[in-house]
């Protein structure tokens, strides 16, 4: 199974999107930027852990000039 991409983040980790969770996230989404996506994993503003799963992290960055009404985006 390839990837959509394969990144590491601020933290140094490896995170990566693969094709079925990326087809899975465009079901939902109507604006998806792919490179908003990354650079929030790479520069997020905040980044918090999960409570039910210590690997999960939710990255959160502001993007002022974004065409959607929600202008933090969560990766």
């Amino acid at each position: 199974m390839g990837y959509v991409f394969e990144i590491e983040d601020k933290t140094k980790r490896r995170i990566y999107l693969t094709y079925e969770r990326y087809k899975h996230i465009l079901r939902h989404l109507n604006q998806y930027d792919l490179e908003e996506v990354k650079n929030t994993l790479k520069n997020p503003l905040l980044i918090l852990g999960y409570s039910f799963d210590y690997d999960v992290r939710h990255y959160y960055r502001y993007y002022k000039n974004r065409k959607s009404n929600i202008k933090y985006l969560r990766s």
